[in-house]
């Protein structure tokens, strides 16, 4: 980015001289932060030297000039006015000033003071009007590299703005706008959310602490780009010895470098090489492979080789969700014996685990400052062994084993589940700003542990781990695994595109009802979690509608988990590529943690072997297909009912009759012809049916495979 005048070098030539036999004048690199008030440092008492702009000056030091060209009140959309005059910072003196300055970096802070008309019939000119006082700069003869705030700072109480959404929604346009210039997004929200102390009474605008804060994030986020030191050769955490990679995809390799800087890849007799663009990303691909292996996996840079040795190929599967799919192996039942014959060259596991306690415990200074995407996660593959498997989850690993077993190819599975995780924690911020049902998780300009739209016992737990961070926020807020967002950024993001097979998924105890465990929490905003969850990772690993396969919760008395296990169902049905292994019969009524998860694993695995694999073994219990009323009679009819009989016992359990009054009772159950015949003395004319309608229901349908039924209701509700 340093430049040398062009016209001096060469009349230094012409002359005879050499560039190393004079001191050449060399030019500062030209910094022209444009924006609102906050850019301009409305309120700062010494403005010239304690504005964020004056405080970026003295950390990139004397090789920059870095010029305010801030304009309070101003902002995007060009037809909003400020009293009688244009609000918009295109038609401001700043603006011609900061083009006449020829920057070679352009820093922007604007669209807080936008809200106004973004509100009122004038969104969809916020875009356009962007981009066209970008496009300005982008035409100078300078070329500037262009950065813009697209998370703004936050609103505090003070402001009359302080409720309003206006501001996550705009993110959106924001984002669009750096895409369609190739500006760097900045987030200005992060480091100043949670800390009042850092901004003056207004609310609004940032006080001498705060424009500091903003000058360091600043100058940690634009360095990399003006010196061009990203750190070099950089890989995703999925890359390790003893990994595995996808067969029968074409593989993609990601990651990152310093700009301009060429990588190549070499792996199994096959090569590629690519060069990381302006922001240090770089991409290669490489023809797909059958299975097999051992081999090296190599990656090389100009200044850096980093090798993977014992690389397989064959199936990877991602295994995610909350406590009971991280539920390790040892604790399983007959887990001790599973490790002690685990040994398996063919079958990989990466256990990504958290790096801070879990439960009710206080995080301390050294865990808080790993509460972030960076750092919240670590681990590498391991051979499963005795030493591997242990600690690893136990539904993963009955899933894994079960398909290596049956496939006789090397089985690889990425574990990345975490204890009380709500659904919203894996899910990107673009997708839960797109749906209305979940957009208010993240739609809030104050802190999210105060968010009323995210779950009582989420913020609870939360508030007590980052305690010591609450009691002292000196330092930026740090993140939390039930923060929504948060694990998406530090486990899935840094997969894009890498080949998978599919994914297994357990989680729902932190969705499903409120504190006391017996409130349901709405359906519909439950399966907006679930539905956006699965497109979101689909649209993230770009390889289509990838097998999604996820466990119904089971049976406890203690929660009231009907309606979402009957949630899940539905989108079983209805998402494409889904399925669900049905747990109802393996739970424990007494604890929310059962240890039986052989059954779990296993039918994710059969969910998997015939869908995904098109082996023929069953996968599915019996499954509600119709009803027909036959005078007090009702026959209820399934698919995957070939040998309909009960788990247990001698008679069928667990299904009920409502008539007209929609009072249910007790129904008896008989199997007929295929069918299950239902009749209740107390009901002369059923209209609804339900099975399974209870915490611990106690039902036991199931089929010739023994794989059970799931919970349903059918008719009038």
């Amino acid at each position: 980015m340093m430049k040398i005048k062009h016209g001096l070098v060469l009349g230094l030539l012409l002359c005879g001289f050499s560039v190393a036999e004079e001191k050449v004048r060399v030019e500062k690199v030209r910094v022209a932060c444009i924006g609102d008030s906050i850019t301009y440092g409305k309120g700062i008492e010494n403005r010239e030297a304690d504005s964020y702009p004056a405080r970026l000056q003295v950390l990139l030091g004397d090789g920059y000039e870095v010029r305010n060209f801030g304009s309070s009140g101003r902002g995007v959309i060009k037809s909003s006015k400020r009293g009688k005059g244009w609000r918009a910072f295109i038609k401001q003196d700043e603006y011609v000033q900061s083009l006449e300055f020829l920057p070679d970096v352009v820093v922007c802070n604007l669209g807080i003071n936008d809200m106004d008309a973004y509100r009122s019939g004038h969104a969809a000119e916020f875009v356009p009007d962007y981009l066209e006082l970008l496009h300005a700069y982008r035409e100078l003869p300078s070329h500037p590299r262009i950065f813009i705030w697209t998370k703004l700072a936050p609103l505090y109480p003070a402001n009359k703005c302080h409720k309003w959404d206006t501001a996550f929604v705009m993110r959106a346009d924001l984002e669009r706008v750096a895409k369609a210039t190739g500006a760097v997004g900045l987030d200005l929200f992060s480091p100043l959310v949670c800390r009042p102390g850092l901004f003056q009474s207004d609310g609004i605008h940032p006080n001498t602490k705060g424009q500091e804060v903003i000058a360091r994030e600043t100058f940690k986020r634009i360095k990399p780009y003006l010196n061009g030191d990203f750190g070099g050769l950089k890989l995703p955490y999925v890359y390790s010895d003893h990994m595995v990679l996808q067969r029968g995809k074409e593989l993609c390799f990601q990651g990152t470098a310093n700009p301009g800087e060429p990588v190549a890849v070499r792996f199994a007799g096959k090569s590629g090489k690519a060069v990381a663009d302006e922001n240090g990303r770089w991409e290669i691909r490489l023809p797909e492979m059958k299975a097999g292996g051992p081999y090296l996996l190599e990656f090389q840079s100009p200044d850096k080789t980093v090798r993977f040795e014992d690389v397989m190929v064959g199936e990877v599967w991602i295994a995610a969700g909350q406590s009971n799919m991280e539920l390790p192996l040892k604790m399983c039942w007959g887990g001790k014996k599973e490790i002690a014959r685990s040994d398996n060259p063919d079958l990989r596991l990466l256990d990504y685990r958290r790096t801070v306690r879990k439960g009710k415990v206080s995080f301390s200074e050294e865990e808080l400052a790993r509460c972030t995407p960076e750092k919240f996660y670590e681990g590498n593959w391991a051979v499963s062994s005795p030493e591997s498997t242990a600690d690893f989850s136990g539904v993963a690993w009955f899933f894994a084993k079960q398909l290596q077993q049956e496939l006789g190819v090397p089985v690889g599975i990425v574990h990345v589940a975490i204890g009380g995780a709500p659904c919203e924690a894996f899910i990107s911020e673009a997708s839960l700003r797109a749906n209305p049902l979940l957009l208010p998780e993240v739609a809030d300009n104050g802190c999210w542990l105060d968010n009323p739209a995210i779950s009582e016992w989420t913020r609870g737990r939360a508030r007590l781990q980052l305690k010591n961070w609450l009691e002292h926020p000196a330092t930026a807020m740090p993140g939390h695994p039930f923060q929504p967002t948060f694990l998406y950024r530090a486990a899935i993001q840094p997969l894009e595109q890498f080949p998978i097979r599919g994914v297994i998924w357990y989680q729902g105890e932190s969705n499903a009802t409120a504190t006391d465990g017996m409130k349901a929490l709405p359906e519909d905003w439950a399966r907006a979690g679930l539905e956006t969850l699965i497109a979101d990772w689909r649209r993230q690993f770009a390889q289509g509608d990838f097998p999604f396969y996820f466990v119904q919760l089971p049976d406890f008395a203690k929660h009231n988990w009907m309606a979402f296990r009957e949630m899940q169902r539905e989108v079983s049905k209805e998402v494409p590529n889904t399925g669900m292994a049905v747990t109802i019969d393996v739970g424990d009524p007494r604890t929310v943690h059962p240890k039986n998860k052989r059954p779990v694993g296993d039918r994710l695995a059969r969910l998997a072997l015939a869908k995904t694999y098109g082996k023929s073994i069953p996968y599915s219990g019996p499954r509600f297909k119709a009803f027909r009323v036959e005078g007090a009679t009702a026959r209820v009819s399934f698919d995957f009912s070939d040998g309909l009989r009960p788990a247990k016992g001698t008679e069928v359990s667990g299904f009920e009759l409502a008539g007209k009054d929609g009072i249910y009772h007790p129904a008896r159950a008989t199997i007929e012809d295929g069918a299950v015949v239902l009749r209740s003395e107390k009901v002369s004319h059923p209209v609804a049916l339900r099975y399974g309608w209870a915490p611990n229901p106690g039902c036991n349908l199931v089929n010739a495979a023994g794989l059970p039924a799931s919970p349903f209701r059918a008719g009038v509700r």
